[in-house]
């Protein structure tokens, strides 16, 4: 995980690694879903007193009480349904609440 600070922009950069592991905890009862990395930099600066701690949570819960921010790409969700298991079954997206 690393994360640039330039211009007012964060950009945080996950590899496909932690992408995998953090939707693998999202599933196991005991995770805290979180995976942190200490990789940040300030215009290309390593800051040393800096570090992101990345959180994931059910689609339920992350949308509770509103709608999804919108519709993803149709062939992201298509990939979604096909190889991730289910990711998203039961939530707004799955459901078509968002237009897809």
């Amino acid at each position: 995980m690393r994360v640039d600070l330039s211009a007012g922009v964060v950009r945080v950069t996950l590899s496909e690694r932690n992408l995998v592991a953090l939707l693998v905890k999202l599933h196991q009862p005991c995770s805290k879903r979180t995976i942190s990395g200490r990789y940040a930099y300030h215009n290309g600066e390593l800051l040393d007193e800096v570090v992101l701690v990345v959180r994931s949570e059910p689609d339920a819960l992350h949308y509770k009480g509103r709608e999804p921010a919108g519709a993803m790409d149709p062939a992201t969700e298509q990939y979604l349904a096909a190889v991730a298991g289910g990711v998203g079954r039961g939530s707004a997206r799955a459901n078509g609440r968002n237009g897809v």
